[in-house]
């Protein structure tokens, strides 16, 4: 068994007890569990989940009440995520980790690197402290890339943290993809992070994002930041996806479309879980010089 899994199994076997720490939801909604007396209930639940942990608290969203495996749908884990959120926030807590994994109908967890189509749904752990988060800061945003695989989204990222053109060969997408057979295939098989930032004079951008020390000069050199987590497009990875858009603590979406593919079903699958998370989003056109300007209109 997996590190990974062996914590969804761990959270399974503890299960939802009297005095403990662990909490199992099948799913959360907006219109149905942030109603006053609802929402109310709910904080209450987890600021004693978290007590009953010494500051920590686990909850399994994707579960039935008595532990079994459900799973549910992109669009609707999303939400549940960002739910929890809201009653962590309201409960004086923060979501410090998701973990998730694709349900296979017979109800088994499908192991990272299984091809989507053998998941019917999704199943995820989310760690929860005491402590609310940082407050924003308006000087550095985040934001989390969306879109389908070979869209381009890796390149257009390390073009516009390196202020570069891509060289049509994936040059600036090499930025991103760090690991051997990302730079050979051309693929991102994990998230991936850039940054680039602004001071008096404009941009200030990296020479080469593959050097800690070129981030750090970005990062001591600037007035504001603009941080990108550069997420998956392969569908099989579309845990890693939904990871790097509800894990992490995003600003802003952007959604990547190839003007000669248009939108596929990944690309309406990333949209559901931009909107369910209510985040603000800006859609990217890509490779439109590929097709006519009708096509792109």
């Amino acid at each position: 068994m997996s590190a990974d899994r062996a914590a969804l199994q761990r959270a399974l076997e503890a299960g939802e007890r009297e005095g403990g720490s662990v909490e199992f939801k099948e799913r959360l909604t907006r219109s149905v569990h942030l109603t006053n007396g609802r929402l109310e209930s709910l904080v209450a639940q987890l600021r004693h989940r978290v007590l009953s942990g010494d500051g920590e608290a686990t909850y399994v969203v994707g579960v039935t009440d008595d532990g079994g495996i459900a799973g549910i749908d992109p669009g609707a884990f999303s939400e549940s995520m960002d739910v929890l959120s809201l009653i962590a926030e309201e409960a004086g807590a923060h979501i410090d980790e998701v973990q998730t994994w694709g349900v296979g109908p017979d109800g088994s967890t499908v192991e990272r690197g299984h091809r989507g189509g053998d998941a019917e749904g999704l199943v995820g752990v989310a760690t929860l402290q005491e402590g609310a988060v940082l407050d924003v800061d308006d000087d550095h945003i985040v934001v989390g890339t969306a879109g389908h695989v070979d869209h381009g989204k890796s390149t257009l990222v390390g073009s516009l943290v390196t202020g570069d053109p891509d060289d049509g060969q994936g040059g600036t997408r090499s930025f991103l993809d760090v690991q051997p057979h990302e730079m050979e295939r051309g693929l991102s098989a994990d998230l991936s992070y850039g940054v680039y930032g602004f001071d008096g004079e404009g941009a200030v951008r990296m020479d080469n994002p593959h050097r800690k020390s070129d981030r750090a000069r970005v990062v001591e050199e600037s007035d504001r930041l603009v941080s990108f987590v550069d997420t998956v497009g392969h569908e099989p990875w579309l845990r890693t996806t939904i990871r790097g858009l509800v894990g992490q603590k995003l600003d802003y979406g952007l959604l990547v479309v190839a003007a000669d593919d248009g939108p596929t079903k990944t690309t309406r699958e990333h949209l559901g879980i931009l909107l369910a998370t209510e985040l603000p989003t800006v859609v990217a056109v890509t490779k439109t010089d590929m097709v006519s300007q009708e096509r792109v209109e």
